[in-house]
């Protein structure tokens, strides 16, 4: 946090949240507050939320699917885990309104699919992604399902996210 910052209750909590601030995440959510956790950043969150996923599930070319039109950071992650993890990464394509098409995630599918991850609000095009739907097509094939939420807030809500 910059010393100047012109916001007084930053200053006052040097940028820590506090146990109001987790609650009122977990309630936006609809998370618990002890699974809510802060960090500088959405980019720097996409790091261990990707990376631990596909070491952890011991297999050998885990397969992780997102959507072409994800966050830089979450596709910088993608290509790092193919480099260096052996991963293999599907990039769904989406249509018009920016959405991955339900169907053509329903045939991305290997038994090796570990891990869904796409954003809930595309914060250039504006896009709400079908969160709901897409976690549980995810669950149902016994995959991981991650959003990035950040954005979804100012959108009116999390688009599905809290029911993920």
């Amino acid at each position: 946090m910059h010393r100047r910052t012109a916001h007084a209750r930053a200053r006052r909590h040097r940028c820590r949240p506090r146990k109001e601030d987790r609650a009122q995440v977990a309630d936006l959510i609809g998370a618990r507050v002890e699974e809510v956790a802060f960090t500088a950043s959405g980019s720097e969150a996409d790091l261990p939320a990707l990376r631990g996923v596909v070491p952890a599930s011991g297999r050998p070319r885990a397969h992780v699917i997102t959507q072409a039109t994800e966050h830089p950071a979450v596709l910088e992650t993608c290509r790092t885990l193919e480099r260096l993890h052996g991963a293999k990464v599907t990039l769904l394509p989406v249509d018009r309104q920016g959405l991955p098409k339900p169907t053509a995630l329903a045939a991305a599918f290997t038994d090796d699919t570990v891990l869904i991850s796409v954003m809930a609000s595309n914060n250039e095009t504006g896009a709400l992604q079908p969160v709901a739907e897409l976690a549980t097509l995810a669950h149902g094939h016994g995959a991981l399902f991650r959003c990035d939420a950040a954005q979804a807030a100012w959108a009116g809500g999390s688009s599905g996210a809290a029911t993920a």
